[in-house]
């Protein structure tokens, strides 16, 4: 291998390969010459054994059993690298198309720049070019300017240098050639740049020509994975907060920040300014059902668009509804996204007329003046992502009590201001998870004087949880709450809200729940308390399947 000032072990070459076995072998080899680590990814061919091919050598190979796709193969040696300590992935065809020794253009390229995936552009002033290449690669470019912005002169060039510190981060749903157009566009609006550099390429003459590119199926995936991009592209302003280049971020300083205050993983942020006024002025004109109307295609929006929307989803739905098919569980979701949506813009319409629209019944209120009616009483209501807390919080104005809220900032400004989200409010106050010891100091103090504090029930949030049954499984649901409640002696009371028409609900308040502890052991004496409100939960999702919004996996949540 030649010389180079940059730690070139750091650099791995991969090369995908399906039935190239003419030509696999000589790329490799060749390749070895500049790199120490060379990977070869038999995505499942059946014209030779790629394994004992390379038996003797240095080179590894990882091989899929059945052939999965260009893209899945790349994301095999992805994840190969990473756990071997790897920074950067240099990917080259197997075919022989792109020569070896241009890697020399790229090693300089990476040592200067560690957050660029740097793209070779194919010299097409060659002999035998396909018509079809050169056609897709000004389509393809085409693409990327309208789905980023930016422009790269051969952005369908198989050979490439991926920085995978911050690649591994994102993403990615392309199996197959639909990858290469993804991957860029993904790391763009990642905040990743893009570099070029120039490398030579040779075609065989066409009767030679050894391709696994299936001209129909394979352009039908890339035209729908552009579409996917474009789409999520422009309904961005519309629904979208725009995601900040959160890749290039110091990741010391990140893990810091979530040590520190305890934030989960920066995510999409969905629901802007724009977003929201275009419910506004639907509210105003149509009312609230031609805004239920606007949801229908929003929803699908969704559906077909935002892949973490609906893998978010689909924990809660595969457990609500584990006999259903395929199809049948993207429409339980696509009516779960409806009915969230109804509830959003049922919460927004409050804020904006600042009136009472909503027949609000109380089933349970008397079990509460027992304890309202002693002045120095405290009692945690307990919420959840189940039905609309925020308006059954309403409710409690009539409490004539003092109420603190412990809920964390919402990072997102739009919904902040719209949904009136982290905002004190005449008897309503915030205590915030974010500060010393999680805000217990706070709401001890606040249950003592008998004031009421709020606190969400089925979302952790990285705090201690207890292992219990529900939707015939074992999820984790936090204990703060309980143990809050037996320190200071003093009842959860559960609080659901259920949506029954346009402009009726129905808060429950009936559950009341007493924990208490007499031993040190509050981990094993909580459970108890901890699986009847896992049931309770249960028989709302049951009589209000539509109406359970957990949006995360709470039954792996176990870190």
């Amino acid at each position: 291998m030649q010389e180079n000032n940059f730690k070139s072990d750091l650099i791995w070459c991969v090369i995908p390969v399906y039935n190239n076995c003419r030509t696999v072998k000589t790329v490799a080899d060749e390749c070895s010459l500049y790199l120490n680590n060379i990977i070869v990814v038999d995505d499942g061919s059946t014209d030779a054994d790629i394994t004992e091919m390379f038996s003797g050598t240095t080179v590894k190979v990882i091989r899929h059993k059945k052939n999965k796709g260009k893209g899945k193969a790349i994301i095999s040696a992805m994840k190969y690298i990473t756990e071997h300590g790897g920074l950067f992935m240099i990917t080259i065809d197997a075919d022989g198309q792109h020569y070896p020794e241009d890697l020399k253009k790229f090693i300089p390229l990476l040592q200067d720049d560690e957050t660029s995936i740097v793209v070779g552009c194919r010299n097409f002033n060659v002999k035998n070019i396909p018509g079809s290449s050169r056609f897709g690669r000004k389509f393809a470019s085409f693409w990327l300017r309208m789905e980023t912005g930016i422009s790269i002169s051969d952005c369908q060039s198989g050979f490439r240098a991926y920085p995978l510190k911050y690649i591994s981060k994102i993403k990615l749903y392309g199996s197959h050639y639909d990858f290469e157009a993804e991957v860029l566009a993904r790391a763009v609006w990642a905040g990743l740049k893009l570099k070029t550099v120039d490398i030579d390429v040779w075609y065989p003459k066409p009767q030679e020509r050894v391709s696994s590119f299936k001209p129909i199926t394979d352009n039908v995936r890339i035209s729908l994975m552009h579409t996917r991009l474009i789409g999520r592209r422009i309904l961005q302003l519309i629904f979208f907060k725009k995601k900040k280049a959160f890749l290039l971020k110091d990741d010391k300083q990140l893990n810091q920040k979530k040590n520190a205050k305890n934030v989960n993983p920066v995510s999409r942020k969905r629901g802007n300014r724009l977003g929201f006024r275009i419910f506004e002025i639907f509210i105003r004109i149509f009312g609230l059902q031609g805004a239920y109307g606007l949801l229908y295609f929003v929803s699908c929006y969704y559906i077909i668009f935002d892949c973490e929307a609906v893998s978010s989803a689909r924990s809660y739905i595969e457990k609500r509804f584990p006999e259903s098919g395929r199809f049948a569980k993207y429409f339980h979701i696509y009516r779960l996204f409806i009915s969230q949506g109804r509830q959003l813009i049922d919460r927004f319409s409050v804020v904006c007329s600042k009136k009472d629209l909503f027949n609000v019944k109380i089933n349970g209120y008397e079990k509460l003046e027992n304890i309202i009616k002693e002045p120095d009483q405290g009692m945690i209501i307990l919420t959840s992502h189940f039905g609309n807390w925020q308006i059954a919080l309403t409710a409690l104005n009539k409490l004539g009590k003092k109420v603190f809220l412990l809920m964390r900032k919402e990072d997102n400004q739009a919904v902040r201001d719209f949904l009136n989200v982290g905002y004190e409010k005449g008897d309503i106050n915030i205590i915030s998870p974010e500060q010393d010891f999680g805000g217990v100091i706070e709401i001890m103090n606040a249950l003592g004087k008998g004031h009421v504090v709020s606190i969400m029930g089925d979302r952790r949030y990285g705090a201690k949880a207890s292992k219990v049954k529900f939707l015939g499984d074992y999820a984790y649901f936090p204990l703060s709450a309980f143990a809050i409640a037996a320190s200071a002696k003093c009842p959860v009371v559960i609080l659901l809200a259920a949506k029954f028409s346009a402009y009726e609900y129905e808060v429950n308040v009936t559950n009341i729940l007493y924990p208490r502890c007499k031993g040190r052991k509050k981990d094993t004496e909580l459970v108890s308390w901890i699986q009847e409100y896992a049931n309770i939960l249960e028989e709302f999702a049951y009589m209000h399947p539509y109406q359970c919004f957990l949006f995360h996996d709470i039954w792996k949540d176990n870190k």
